[in-house]
């Protein structure tokens, strides 16, 4: 009878176990291991937690980009700041609500106001090069930028919603979330938008 209990209570440990390791991730936390990669500044994890048609993105800006930067103007606080900036991006999720397929989330971003420092810098540069046209123009905003970034704080909060979708796991649909993308990046992302397509158009 003691071995007949023991297997049972074997079978029954070992049917447990089998269920938490089959358990499917929820939207919820898919999302929040994307803000955790994206806090840490580790977009080869965040990237993997967005489903994508890279022909959808208008313009790319990574941390290669930030390295060549680097490398070529000697500008090592400006990469060590933007992993700072990252790691202060809070997130509060609202709401949550999933289906099969489909999962939204109501989520509050608190960050820094970076469109409002992307619209300035760029004022700036701009009436600084009709006064001195002779002026390296990357140099100009880069002076800048060192001037304003280090010190900068001005608050941006923002409410979006974080649209997902089961694709094997879920991920962050790209093409619905300009809204979101726009507010980790205390809206300098449509900034840089609208600057990109002004001198591609």
């Amino acid at each position: 009878m003691k071995k007949i209990f023991l297997s049972m209570m074997l079978s029954m440990v070992l049917l447990l176990s089998a269920c938490q390791k089959t358990k499917e991730v929820e939207a919820k936390e898919s999302f929040e291991s994307f803000m955790s990669a994206f806090k840490q500044g580790d977009l080869m994890t965040t990237v993997q937690y967005i489903a994508m048609d890279q022909t959808t993105w208008p313009f790319e800006i990574s941390m290669d980009t930030v390295e060549n930067w680097t490398r070529q103007y000697d500008i090592e606080w400006i990469k060590n700041y933007l992993y700072t900036a990252l790691e202060k991006t809070q997130y509060t999720i609202l709401e949550s609500t999933q289906g099969d397929d489909e999962a939204i989330l109501k989520v509050k971003i608190d960050t820094y106001d970076y469109g409002a420092l992307v619209d300035d810098i760029y004022a700036k540069s701009v009436t600084s090069y009709l006064i001195h046209p002779q002026q390296d123009i990357e140099k100009m905003i880069l002076s800048l930028v060192e001037e304003r970034l280090p010190t900068y704080d001005e608050p941006y909060t923002k409410v979006v919603d974080v649209y997902l979708l089961k694709d094997g796991d879920w991920k962050i649909n790209l093409e619905e979330n300009e809204n979101f993308f726009n507010a980790l990046s205390g809206g300098g992302y449509f900034s840089l938008k609208d600057l990109y397509l002004t001198f591609m158009a």
